[in-house]
């Protein structure tokens, strides 16, 4: 089974559930969560796999094939798209 580094932009609402969802996976290796309230990503501070980026070090780093994006409706063309524009595969 190849195992891969995701991300998840917007910790709060959705993405909540769709972090749940991604640390769940046995194929998720590492998953990087994008939001601007750390309080958020406070809440999976013991699960090893997780870490704290920003957008611009998940679109950068290669090692990041996945993205979802959990943001606001109305920001999920930017977000996607970006990471679209870098090769990632994306999940709205």
């Amino acid at each position: 089974m190849e195992r891969f580094n995701a991300a998840v932009i917007g910790a709060g609402g959705m993405g909540k559930v769709h972090v749940e969802a991604a640390l769940a996976s046995p194929y998720v290796k590492e998953l990087y969560v994008v939001d601007p309230d750390q309080e958020r990503i406070k809440l999976w501070q013991g699960e090893s796999r997780l870490k704290s980026a920003s957008m611009e070090q998940i679109l950068k780093d290669p090692s990041v094939r996945f993205v979802t994006v959990a943001t606001p409706n109305h920001l999920h063309l930017e977000h996607a798209g970006a990471a679209m524009k870098c090769g990632k595969a994306v999940l709205c």
